[in-house]
């Protein structure tokens, strides 16, 4: 399991920043673009998750499995 804050600040060090929170989801949106990305407002998400979104940032792989490694310990 990952934290919500480790994921958040991952996709603020990449480039996305908060737009709008509704009743389950908050959705980020990449700086000078529209690409968007919903999260659920659970406070911890599952890797598989977690590798979803990034994989919808376009993070590598080898990038979002290191990440995975260094966020669930």
């Amino acid at each position: 399991m990952i934290s919500r804050a480790c994921l958040i600040n991952k996709l603020r060090e990449i480039g996305y920043v908060f737009v709008m929170r509704t009743k389950r989801t908050e959705l980020y949106r990449k700086k000078g673009g529209m690409h968007r990305i919903p999260l659920t407002t659970h406070a911890f998400f599952a890797e598989a998750y977690v590798f979803s979104v990034l994989t919808q940032c376009g993070l590598p792989r080898d990038e979002i499995l290191s990440f995975i490694r260094a966020a669930s310990t």
